[in-house]
């Protein structure tokens, strides 16, 4: 089985790196897990093969998402910021543990925002992945705020992230920071770096808005937890986990 999945992901790679938004990706990506997961063992875990397949999946995954920005076109909805990334941190924070990360929320408790939700929420994956990638420390602190003209997202790590390598990623087109900065420019907002402290926070700033949107239900972390192929478990993919 590791050896014809090996295969199919290898065209699947190819076609990648041919067209990047090429539809049949996904299609192409959805019978590959569902070869790799057809057969669990009995106790319902993953065997060290369908482990290794599945994980290299999703670090293709990974990148095809970051490859395609948010569109004007995607659906607004009212969302909760707070619950989100108070969500957001804890289940990141318990598959992180074997790495030595520990991810809180330390923001306020009601955050609110007419955004895309689904942007938004990749975004910061984003922002988290490359923080427990290259912080040289244990603690990852997520935070949303509220200010006079909008609302704030941030991710802070220690450890210096030098100005200049944060622009060039801006433009490194599906990088994970260009992926969060066009989601910033998308609604009105931008992808801040600061230095404080010996921690170096990213900041998503969106401006406020008095659209008219419905209310967007915030998936459970045990929803992401529970599905092998989350976009929480996507976007750490690519994190080596002793």
């Amino acid at each position: 089985m590791q050896q014809d999945l090996s295969e199919v992901l290898a065209r699947l790679q190819a076609r990648f790196v041919q067209s990047p938004h090429a539809p049949e990706l996904r299609a192409g990506l959805q019978d590959y897990f569902d070869a790799a997961l057809c057969t669990p063992r009995t106790d319902g875990r993953l065997t060290a093969e369908q482990a290794a397949a599945v994980a290299e999946g999703l670090a293709l995954l990974r990148q095809i998402c970051n490859a395609q920005p948010p569109k004007a076109e995607d659906p607004i909805f009212r969302v909760s910021l707070s619950e989100l990334c108070e969500n957001l941190a804890f289940a990141c924070d318990l598959l992180c543990a074997p790495a030595d990360r520990r991810l809180f929320y330390c923001g306020e408790a009601e955050v609110d925002a007419v955004c895309r939700p689904h942007a938004v929420l990749w975004a910061l994956l984003n922002l988290l992945a490359n923080a427990i990638s290259y912080t040289r420390g244990k603690y990852i602190f997520l935070c949303a705020a509220k200010r006079p003209n909008g609302t704030v997202l941030r991710v802070s790590a220690e450890g210096i992230f030098p100005f200049s390598r944060f622009e060039t990623q801006l433009t490194r087109r599906g990088g994970g920071l260009w992926y969060a900065a066009q989601t910033a420019a998308l609604h009105g907002g931008t992808l801040l770096l600061s230095h404080a402290d010996g921690y170096s926070p990213v900041t998503l700033a969106l401006p406020h808005t008095e659209t008219a949107a419905s209310v967007w239900e915030t998936p459970d972390f045990t929803d992401w937890l529970a599905d092998r192929l989350s976009p929480v478990y996507t976007a750490l993919s690519g994190i080596p986990m002793p």
